[in-house]
């Protein structure tokens, strides 16, 4: 369960089973706790009225989000390379469904594969960027993303994640890039995270 003062969202992790083959995205990380408040506040202008595509989405916690009430897209499609997780992500979908103003549908998308990208107007993204998925990601986002369009990425410091710095870089020379860097700590485990909040405008 993840409450908020703006929203209550039931998000399940991925099944025991699944979690060798399905890496990373098993569960909830922090940088998906960033992204959210940012995209129902500073950057809601690129949700509403907006198609919006998630990249590695997990247990679709982010993509649910962005189709929660008071936010209006027009679509959100939720994508991961692993099936299982879409499988889960769906799974959370239908347990949120009377929270939704869009119904949102998740899809098997590997990066390096994808030879006839659908473009949106908006990417969603976090903790997508490790040093070995830098460029496969810069791929991504150049492939999906429309002329004019929006990503709003959250991600580790480079400290925390070599490779970021590489994606921002790239990243400002494609439109308007706002970096925020905020700390967040997960209680009781009083684990704590720097964490970039990244927003392309204007992506040419």
């Amino acid at each position: 369960l993840l409450r908020s003062e703006e929203m209550e969202l039931l998000i399940e992790d991925a099944e025991f089973s699944c979690h060798k083959s399905c890496g990373t995205g098993v569960g909830v990380w922090l940088s998906a706790l960033v992204l959210i408040p940012y995209t129902r506040g500073p950057g809601a202008a690129a949700i509403n009225g907006k198609h919006i595509l998630e990249l590695g989405c997990g247990v679709g916690l982010c993509g649910i989000a962005a189709a929660s009430n008071p936010l209006a897209p027009l679509s959100v499609t939720m994508t991961d390379s692993v099936p299982e997780l879409v499988q889960c992500a769906n799974q959370n979908v239908e347990k949120n469904k009377e929270r939704l103003s869009v119904m949102p549908t998740s899809l098997v998308l590997d990066w390096d594969s994808d030879e006839n990208p659908t473009k949106y107007d908006t990417l969603l993204a976090s903790d997508c960027v490790y040093k070995s998925t830098a460029e496969a990601f810069l791929r991504a986002v150049f492939s999906h993303l429309k002329e004019g369009g929006d990503l709003i990425l959250t991600n580790a410091t480079e400290h925390g994640r070599p490779g970021i710095d590489k994606v921002i870089y790239a990243l400002k020379e494609r439109g308007d890039v706002y970096i925020e860097t905020t700390a967040i700590t997960m209680m009781p485990e009083g684990y704590h995270k720097a964490v970039h909040i990244i927003h392309l405008r204007n992506f040419t």
